[in-house]
Order: C-alpha cells, then sequence, then structure tokens
C-alpha cells in the first residue's frame, strides 16, 4: 500500500481497504450488520448501569479493535469504561482543548503524523523525554494522548489498519520515571491494550536510555505477546534501521527522517472541531 496524506481521503472506502479488512480483521461486509445486532444486545445486557451510545459507528468501531468478535469486543467496551470509571483523573481535562492546547501540546510531546504508513497506518509520536512534570501533570499528558488517539479512532481507515508508534526516548530520565510510577505505567499499557479499539500493531523506541529501559520493563507484564513481539529498539544509526521500515521523507528531521519536524498544530485545530464529540463522550459508561 502507497503512503496516503490523511487529508485527501473521502469517506467511501476503497476496494483495497475492504481487502485489508477482511485480511487483517476477518471483515466481511455481509455479516457486519449482524454482528452490530449481536454487540449491542450484549451491551444491553451487560449492566443496567453501563450507558452506551445508539450509533452503529460506535459498535462498528469495537467490532474491528475485537475482530469482528462481539464477545472479544465487548470485552474492550469493558475495559475502555471501566478505565474512566477508576480513573477520571485522566480525562478531567479532555473537556477543554484550549487548555491542553495552552499547557501540553505546545511542548510536542505526541503528534499524530499527517501521512499513513506503508501499511496505511497512523502513526503516533511520543516524546516522553521532552515532558518537564514539574510543569505538566501527568494526567494532562495521558489525556492528551487520549484525544488523538480517539480522533484517529474516528477514522475507518485507522481502525482497520492500526496505528504505529515512534517513541523517542530521548532525554527520559529519572524525574519522569517517577512521575509515571506503577499505576500510570500499568493504566498506560492497559490503554493500548485492552482498553482501547484500535490496534497498535507495532512500535519504535528510539534513543532509549537505561532509564527508559527499566519504565519499559515495568509496564512489560502487562502486555500482551503480540504487542511485545512488535517492539522494536534502534540504537546507534537510527535513519539505517528506521528506513527499514519507513520512508525518511515522510519521517520527521527530529526522528530521523528528511521530512518537516513534529507539529501537532494540525492535531489541534482537528480537536477544536471536535468539542460536541468530544464532551458528548463524557455521557457515556458506567453510572455510580
Amino acid at each position: 500500500m502507497s503512503y496516503t496524506e490523511i487529508q485527501l481521503e473521502t469517506g467511501e472506502l476503497e476496494e483495497v481497504w475492504r481487502e485489508r479488512a477482511l485480511s487483517l480483521l476477518k471483515e466481511e461486509p455481509d455479516k457486519v450488520q449482524g454482528l452490530i445486532l449481536q454487540l449491542r444486545e450484549l451491551g444491553e445486557k451487560e449492566n443496567p448501569n453501563l450507558k452506551l451510545p445508539t450509533e452503529n459507528g460506535f459498535y462498528l468501531k469495537f467490532l474491528r479493535g475485537g475482530l469482528m468478535d462481539p464477545e472479544t469486543s465487548m470485552e474492550i467496551i469493558r475495559n475502555y469504561y471501566k478505565l474512566k470509571m477508576n480513573n477520571p483523573q485522566y480525562f478531567k481535562s479532555c473537556s477543554s482543548i484550549e487548555e491542553l492546547a495552552k499547557s501540553t501540546y505546545p511542548s510536542q510531546i505526541q503528534a499524530m503524523l499527517p501521512f499513513r504508513d506503508g501499511h496505511g497506518r497512523r502513526i503516533y509520536v511520543f516524546r516522553p523525554g521532552k515532558w518537564n512534570p514539574d510543569k505538566i501533570p501527568f494526567n494532562d499528558i495521558f489525556c492528551a494522548s487520549y484525544m488523538l488517539c480517539e480522533m484517529i479512532a474516528r477514522e475507518e481507515r485507522t481502525q482497520i489498519a492500526g496505528i504505529t508508534a515512534i517513541v523517542d526516548a530521548q532525554g527520559f530520565g529519572f524525574k519522569q520515571m517517577r512521575a509515571i510510577g506503577l499505576e500510570n505505567g500499568k493504566n498506560m499499557a492497559s490503554f493500548f491494550n485492552i482498553a482501547f479499539p484500535v490496534w497498535l500493531r507495532q512500535s519504535h523506541v528510539l534513543n532509549a536510555p537505561r532509564v527508559f529501559h527499566m519504565l519499559f520493563n515495568m509496564m512489560h507484564p502487562f502486555l500482551n505477546d503480540t504487542v511485545k513481539e512488535e517492539v522494536v529498539f534502534h540504537s546507534g544509526d537510527i535513519t539505517s534501521t528506521l528506513k527499514e521500515y519507513f520512508r525518511l521523507d515522510l519521517l520527521p528531521k527530529d526522528l530521523g527522517g528528511t521530512g518537516s519536524i513534529v507539529d501537532n498544530s494540525n492535531n489541534v485545530e482537528q480537536l477544536r472541531s471536535m468539542k460536541e464529540y468530544m464532551s458528548n463522550l463524557g455521557n457515556f459508561g458506567y453510572e455510580k
């Protein structure tokens, strides 16, 4: 699959995407509506205190996250809403994009690049070494990343192809390590692992100091085998190893490529256009 600029995508899925959905997710168009109905019925029986959206798109998104299996998809829905219920501190700032636009996103710690990789995946950039815990609390780091994931989870092509993560750990030290801690690290792992309906297909870790390896080892037990097996550590001449996975002219200069530097301003503008959508997300979940 060729690289695709996100803004040029249309609403209608091309044949290559329907074929990819069948190959990756076992998605057969003539069975989708029946599976949506099954998942909807499971949701209705789940818990009288669990309020779910009514739109078919919600159920299709989670079905794709669960390989079109209603039982597995229902488990992801449970984990998604339990994470929100048990950790409201992570999501408090999500109701105000303007606050995050001033306090968090300008640090360019996280971004979704404007191109898909050669497998059709969105490319998520996370640079924890640029995070100053004295100025930005971990909860806002989590929230800013979560909002970017909600943004791309609305894209059918991303529901099918998933995400590739590039984690540039340069500058990551004990200050960031202490600010994360075991519980937050566990929840970070759970989010991409069992509590969000978009597939994390591969992770590339660049410039990792010893303390970052300590963080990774702490999170490792909470990752499933699929995620563990698709983590690639790059060291030394990272450009020479990254080009085995990415076209370098589409990777930012500050990540070993030759393209424009990381800039999440377009992400912020898209999130601004999603204020109503993000606010509406708070109307669903487990009611205490």
